[in-house]
């Protein structure tokens, strides 16, 4: 799911991949969308230090597990990996918030909790990773 143009995507990540532009909404109705392709990872591109361990180790819970999901530290969530459809996640929830982590998993029925990671969502979050300013 892109926030940009999907030709912008394609340049940068190739052709071998399918491409769903956002659309409008609250975040919640943008992901909604994004997870009707399943098996789906949803990961935030905000997360100074996602690895590719981290991304591997959500595959392999999403393979046994109904979902997985890695919290935030601001109480949000950092990825989101659906095996079957759960609309529910994405209504009435108070995106932005710190709840939107706790809110998310009391939803979710035998999820894969990962490793917390740090989003970069305000300047000051620069903090955090000094190497990149």
């Amino acid at each position: 799911m892109t926030g940009a143009p999907i030709a912008d995507f394609r340049g940068w990540l190739g052709d071998g991949l399918a491409y769903v532009d956002q659309g409008e909404g609250d975040l919640g109705a943008r992901l909604a969308r994004a997870a009707q392709a399943l098996p789906v990872l949803l990961l935030g591109a905000d997360i100074p230090g996602l690895l590719p361990r981290h991304l591997l180790a959500a595959a392999e819970a999403l393979a046994h597990a109904p979902a997985v999901i890695g919290p935030a530290e601001d109480g949000g969530y950092w990825l989101l990996g659906l095996s079957a459809p759960a609309p529910e996640l994405f209504i009435d929830i108070a995106w932005g918030t710190s709840t939107v982590f706790a809110a998310t998993l009391a939803r979710l029925s035998g999820a894969v909790v990962l490793d917390t990671l740090a989003d970069l969502d305000r300047p000051e979050d620069l903090a955090c990773w000094p190497e990149l300013l």
